[in-house]
């Protein structure tokens, strides 16, 4: 029979054993596993800290863009205010190429009726110079071919350039007006009309001279007046020839019936 009392202290002592064993291992694996536990909440909370950063960096960067939008409407505004600006200095442009051209078509024209005034004024002086040949002969016709004298110096004036100074050019006008009075009084009141707006041509030249560009120049033709001085000095002209031409009429039908009584 076995006793107990023998067993009792083996028993103890391989219960103090296992404890002891337990211990060693509670802490072998204390020793081994709380390290990494501790590795691991710093990496999460370095983790943490890092994706708090990057939600102020976009933050930031969303205000950013918001910034960016603003100035991106501001910048469409402006160039829609900058599209209608240039449409209206298009169409600004397009009449003033209208202007252009029509100054153009006039300067044209202007050219073409000097052209013809002097062919007109050439064959004027050989008629008026055939004329002088007829008083030579037939000097009976010297009281209907008087005015023809004033005439010829009348022509002669006017074929010549006008002054480019003001008061020589109205000192100009007024020795065209005596002759023209000479040749017939009615041309002295155009005359006048002329002289009247010799200063307005002179102010259109100082405006022109000074002006910095061709608009500055058309502007200066178009509202200076100088058009009506070129009217009035060729309603003279036309008048003056018109005169001039009726005597010349006449005198040739006078002439040739008096050619028939020689002959007869």
């Amino acid at each position: 029979m076995v006793r107990w009392s023998s067993l009792v202290l083996p028993i103890v002592i391989a219960v103090i054993a296992l404890a002891a064993a337990l211990g060693t291992g509670v802490g072998i694996a204390y020793a081994v596993f709380e390290p990494p536990t501790s590795q691991a909440r710093a990496q999460v909370e370095e983790r943490g800290a890092r994706i708090a950063g990057l939600e102020e960096t976009l933050k930031a960067r969303d205000q950013r863009v918001e910034e960016l939008l603003s100035v991106q409407g501001d910048m469409k505004q402006e160039l829609a205010g900058a599209n209608v600006q240039l449409e209206d200095l298009k169409a600004k442009l397009e009449e003033e190429q209208t202007s252009v051209q029509m100054a153009r078509a006039d300067a044209q024209e202007a050219h073409i009726l000097v052209s013809r005034r002097d062919e007109r004024i050439t064959e004027l002086e050989r008629e008026v110079a055939g004329l002088v040949l007829v008083q030579d002969r037939f000097v009976s016709y010297g009281e209907a071919m008087e005015p023809l004298d004033p005439d010829r110096l009348l022509l002669v004036e006017l074929r010549k350039d006008s002054p480019d100074d003001r008061e020589a050019a109205k000192e100009y006008w007024e020795g065209i007006k005596k002759l023209a009075v000479q040749s017939d009084p009615s041309l002295g009141p155009k005359a006048d009309r002329v002289l009247r707006l010799i200063s307005t041509y002179f102010d259109y030249i100082d405006a022109a001279s000074e002006a910095e560009s061709c608009e500055g120049i058309f502007d200066a033709y178009f509202t200076s007046g100088v058009i009506d001085y070129f009217n009035v000095e060729s309603d003279f002209r036309r008048d003056l020839f018109l005169v001039l031409i009726n005597r010349i009429d006449s005198l040739i039908i006078l002439t040739e019936e008096n050619a028939d009584q020689v002959l007869s």
